[in-house]
């Protein structure tokens, strides 16, 4: 199935998982979205596919940037029919070690996000009558890997909005799934590991190959 004449909107899309989803929409011919907490412009030029592209600057942590995003990317296409919510925020923490400042961030952007921008594209999509609604979750929510309070909790309320959307927009034709990788060695992850690695890690490329099956027009 051709994605052309299809917009998508992707965050989180300059690097790692949210740049495989990237290159795979505008391949399937897809108009595209990048949203990035720093300016994506540089990456546009090296994207396939014939659909347009526009890079948005936007940190998805504050409503007002994001109601703006949402606009830019509105006036420009008419509408989103596949939205990707990928950015997301990890920073170690404990119950002894959190603060109510870090526990906000990170629900801001791993959470809430979602559903801001979903309250600015899914009256299109309704209208519509078709729609694609995406989140990167987490296998940690199943099996913690890590003592990190505020992420794993974030990713287990990704999940769960995800199941609420879905329930909520499935008779308008718009679907909402989550994705739950397990541990990969993107960029931003490798830079958290130890000189040596980890063994364990799934590399990008393999993700992406995965991911042929989970494609937003997959019918489910």
């Amino acid at each position: 199935m051709t994605l052309e004449g299809k917009t998508a909107i992707v965050t989180g899309g300059s690097r790692g998982i949210g740049r495989a989803y990237c290159e795979r929409l505008a391949a399937d011919g897809a108009n595209l979205v990048i949203i990035g907490r720093e300016d994506v412009t540089p990456l546009l030029a090296a994207l396939p596919g014939r659909g347009e592209k526009l890079a948005l600057t936007c940190d998805v942590g504050e409503p007002a940037q994001i109601e703006t995003a949402a606009a830019a990317a509105l006036a420009r296409f008419g509408r989103c029919d596949i939205f990707v919510n990928n950015a997301a925020y990890m920073q170690m923490t404990t119950l002894e070690s959190i603060t109510s400042e870090v526990w906000r961030r990170v629900h801001a952007i791993n959470v809430e996000a979602i559903v801001h921008f979903a309250k600015a594209f899914v009256p299109g999509m309704t209208t519509a009558g078709w729609g694609r609604i995406v989140a990167t979750g987490s296998s940690v929510t199943l099996h913690p890997q890590t003592r990190d309070l505020a992420y794993i909790s974030s990713k287990g309320a990704v999940h769960g909005v995800v199941k609420a959307l879905a329930n909520e927009l499935g008779d308008r034709g718009i679907t909402a799934n989550a994705i739950a990788p397990t541990v990969v060695k993107t960029e931003g992850f490798a830079e958290r590991l130890p000189a040596e690695g980890c063994g364990r890690c799934a590399r990008v490329p393999r993700f992406r190959e995965c991911g042929l099956h989970h494609r937003p027009d997959h019918p489910r």
